[in-house]
């Protein structure tokens, strides 16, 4: 556990953290009576602390990419309740170190901030710790079936572009494919839109994949980005690896 870190989160004065600080403490010592090895990592933005716990113990191979990759599970919790308590699987790349948090398997529980709070989740963990654990297994398929998936280079920026509504965002995640956004004015319409360059060959083709890591990338290693927004953009990021390519309306 990155117990300074933790320390300097929970004795802030600018937050009401004795609720988090309970919820922690009650998620680590929990995890610490199950004997799991675990590091966290903590972030508080206004009322609401996402800590990210990682299981050195417990990696995935996945045979296909030839790549581990590290067991985690992401918490949300929010003082003024505009989140609810959220337990949700999350993976680390290894290769490239990218994070990469399932919403579509997350467990969100309503539980009271009362005297029976560490019991509560006590027994929240208890039964609910191998089922996350367990949605890992269904990655694998998922993975193998966005590398097979592909597209041609500039159709795949279309699709990042329909997904990201942000230029900001399109063009940071669209650098880590090696393909430049260029502003160009439409004389039909004299309004502007946005076109692409890359060294890649008109025929070069891109894996939904290879889009989604180019998101987890930018997500992992970009600054400046917020929990809320990396949360809404793992979210699309999410989507496009649920979702063929074929089936995404440019």
């Amino acid at each position: 556990m990155t117990q300074n870190l933790y320390t300097k989160t929970v004795s802030s004065s600018m937050y009401r953290l004795v609720t988090h600080k309970d919820f922690i403490d009650t998620f680590s010592s929990t995890l610490d009576k199950l004997n799991i090895k675990y590091d966290m990592t903590i972030t508080s933005v206004g009322n609401t602390v996402f800590t990210d716990v990682e299981f050195p113990d417990n990696k995935v191979k996945f045979e296909k990419l030839n790549e581990e990759f590290l067991m985690g599970i992401r918490l949300v919790n929010s003082y003024d309740r505009n989140y609810p308590i959220t337990i949700m699987p999350r993976m680390k790349r290894l290769a490239c170190l990218n994070g990469m948090i399932l919403t579509r398997d997350e467990k969100s529980f309503n539980v009271k901030q009362s005297a029976n709070l560490a019991k509560e989740i006590e027994r929240l963990i208890e039964t609910k710790f191998n089922e996350i654990v367990n949605s890992f297994g269904n990655l694998q398929t998922l993975v193998e079936n966005s590398i097979a998936d592909s597209i041609e280079w500039k159709l795949a920026c279309k699709v990042l572009e329909k997904l990201l509504k942000q230029p900001k965002h399109l063009e940071n995640i669209l650098r880590n494919l090696n393909i430049n956004v260029v502003k160009v004015v439409n004389p039909l319409t004299n309004t502007n839109e946005l076109a692409f360059s890359s060294a890649l060959a008109e025929t070069a083709k891109l894996t939904r994949w290879q889009l989604y890591n180019a998101i987890t990338q930018y997500l992992t290693h970009g600054e400046h980005i917020s929990p809320y927004v990396e949360g809404a953009l793992h979210t699309k990021a999410e989507k496009l690896l649920n979702t063929p390519l074929i089936e995404v309306k440019i």
